[in-house]
């Protein structure tokens, strides 16, 4: 069986230490969670809506998540260590993207589940539409076998 509380995310992601201009630094990593998760979806499906896909949506947006998703102060000494990053910090940048690659999998998910619920709304008008047609194809039937009928009472 399982526990549902294994399944929610926790809100400290994962911890580095490392060397940032020759002092050890603890680096914290965030799971971006409820309203803050929501809002960058949000920001996605308007990046999407506005045609920005795959390369160029993960660069737009990297920036924001990386400042919400860590607890580094991007300032003109760590953006020089990003544009050179050490092995600890490319490990940092790495968990920062695989946090908006499971953001995009959700509204890709979510955009899924809307496409498969409308598709099934679909079936079910053609349903109901097929049926409403069979009932009028029935209802000929009936009206054809009674003028049979009345035509061939006085035949016999």
């Amino acid at each position: 069986m399982i526990n549902l509380k294994s399944l929610k995310l926790d809100k400290i992601r994962k911890t580095f230490m490392t060397e940032i201009n020759g002092e050890m630094k603890e680096i914290v990593i965030f799971n971006l969670l409820d309203e803050e998760r929501e809002n960058f979806k949000n920001k996605i499906k308007e990046l999407n809506k506005s045609g920005l896909k795959g390369r160029d949506l993960v660069e737009e947006i990297f920036t924001d998540v990386f400042i919400n998703a860590t607890n580094i102060v991007v300032d003109e000494d760590m953006i020089e260590v990003l544009n050179n990053p050490s092995e600890d910090i490319l490990k940092v940048m790495q968990e920062v993207y695989d946090i908006i690659h499971e953001i995009e999998l959700e509204v890709a998910i979510v955009n899924y589940q809307q496409l498969c619920q409308l598709e099934s709304i679909e079936y079910t008008k053609l349903t109901l539409l097929k049926a409403q047609h069979l009932k009028m194809i029935q209802d000929d039937v009936n009206k054809l076998e009674e003028e049979i009928n009345d035509s061939t009472k006085g035949v016999d």
